[in-house]
């Protein structure tokens, strides 16, 4: 801090530029390396179909951080936060996985299930973040304002929001691009596709794989418009079930917001009126508008037919 420059030792730097390229992410410490990879569950807790225990919000007083980073009180309670966010995560990555397979075998019930598990999947990413939070924001404002050095130290503090809003995870910039919400050219947008070169191969491969496959809203649009053998009420269902998603997400960003604004208060206002008003406002414009409704309307239109 104060233009200081910092010289890393050549005997550190060697092995950890090595080590970045054998794993083709940058040399610096990134999300992976304080969530994804720095965590241990000491007792019994959720398990997976292997049954392997998993983090989550129902294992945070069994979750052991292997390597704190800072002596700071919050420093524990934010990491274990994401790594049980994370392992909540593993719905959605499931459902989302066995969304677009559903959409390449063109199954619309298949979908229409994958979306109401995203849903719920959802539901337990928001319910990772405590409200209220069990401590005053000082707490995380320190954290921050010590954690910034090391994560970020070229960034301005409008920046350095964005990380904690995102992190380095795929989970977000995942959830975006299998819903198809419309891009924009904020901040965050910014953030989301530079933060990739930083996350796993494993991660990179995936969000690779929804880049090269149809949307969830595409899919959802093209049932409306072609002329199908598909009942009205199935479409409807279908729509319904990806507006809730978005409904879902809109909620989770608000969550990642709150986070922020406590975490780096000097940048709140701007975050949330600024950033925040266009991430609202492009997941809002990526609703489906109701086809029941549509359909309702549909004498209005002298043609017969129904308006998008």
């Amino acid at each position: 801090g104060g233009g200081r420059v910092v010289v890393v030792p050549a005997c550190i730097q060697e092995p950890l530029d090595a080590l970045a390229e054998k794993l083709d992410r940058p040399a610096k410490i990134t999300y992976a390396d304080l969530v994804l990879l720095n965590w241990s569950v000491t007792s019994e807790g959720k398990t997976d179909s292997k049954g392997a225990v998993k983090p989550g919000r129902d294992t945070l007083e069994n979750l052991r951080i292997h390597q704190r980073f800072l002596a700071v009180p919050a420093e524990e309670w934010f990491f274990k936060m994401h790594i049980a966010m994370e392992g909540e995560a593993a719905e959605c990555i499931s459902a989302i996985s066995g969304g677009l397979c559903a959409i390449q075998q063109d199954n619309v019930p298949a979908v229409t299930s994958c979306l109401d598990s995203l849903c719920q999947g959802l539901r337990s990413l928001i319910s990772c973040h405590p409200d209220p939070y069990p401590h005053s924001s000082r707490a995380e404002l320190v954290l921050m304002r010590r954690l910034k050095p090391f994560i970020a130290p070229d960034a301005s503090l409008k920046e350095f929001s964005c990380w904690v809003y995102a992190g380095h995870s795929a989970l977000i910039p995942t959830l975006f691009m299998f819903l198809g919400v419309k891009k924009g050219k904020h901040c965050l947008q910014a953030w989301r596709e530079n933060s990739v070169k930083y996350m796993p191969t494993e991660h990179r491969k995936f969000i690779g794989m929804i880049q090269s496959n149809v949307t969830a809203r595409a899919f959802v649009k093209g049932k409306i418009m072609a002329k199908s053998s598909l009942r009205v009420h199935d479409i409807a269902v279908l729509e319904g079930s990806f507006n809730r998603c978005i409904e879902q997400l809109l909620r989770f960003c608000s969550r990642r917001s709150q986070l922020v604004c406590r975490c780096v208060p000097n940048v709140a206002q701007w975050f949330r009126e600024v950033e925040m008003k266009q991430e609202a406002e492009f997941l809002t414009r990526s609703h489906c508008a109701l086809l029941i409704g549509r359909k309702l309307l549909a004498p209005l239109n002298p043609e017969g037919g129904t308006s998008d």
